[in-house]
């Protein structure tokens, strides 16, 4: 929806233009969308719960987005088509196989606490790859990658 296309703009706003910046901010926006979710098991109205999956699709939406742009960085061109296929198919599963779990669950599970098993494992891959990439935070980044990314045309920037 509305969060998953404005949520990658927003962040890259938010974080900055460079590369770097760009994929640092990967366990953040999937923390992000844990968050929300989160927000959306306790949100006491429904108007609250929908600006919660707002927020959330658009962390979502920011850690495919910049992940895939990753990707495209760091893989070598001979194997890249193989690469996305493997994320296309890796995702494809991931959301088939909880869309089964999430829906046998509904039938003996509060949907608020659906919500926010969702959330907890959301914030725990967003927790983990923080965890797992720190070690490459520090390290000088080609200066290919360093370039300022250029604003969308038509942008006052």
């Amino acid at each position: 929806g509305i969060g998953v296309l404005i949520g990658p703009f927003l962040v890259r706003a938010i974080v900055g233009g460079t590369d770097r910046r760009v994929l640092l901010a990967i366990g953040f926006t999937m923390t992000l969308w844990g968050l929300s979710y989160l927000g959306t098991a306790a949100a006491p109205t429904l108007l609250l719960a929908a600006c919660a999956v707002l927020i959330g699709h658009a962390g979502a939406g920011s850690q495919w987005t910049f992940s895939s742009y990753g990707l495209q960085l760091y893989t070598d061109d001979s194997v890249r088509g193989r690469i996305f296929g493997l994320d296309f198919a890796a995702v494809t599963l991931t959301s088939t196989a909880s869309q089964l779990l999430f829906g046998l669950l509904a039938e003996t599970v509060a949907v608020r606490t659906i919500f926010a098993m969702t959330a907890a494992a959301a914030m725990g891959f967003g927790l983990l790859w923080w965890r797992l990439t720190r070690r490459y935070w520090d390290r000088p980044t080609p200066e290919l990658y360093m370039q300022p990314i250029p604003p969308p045309r038509g942008s006052p920037d």
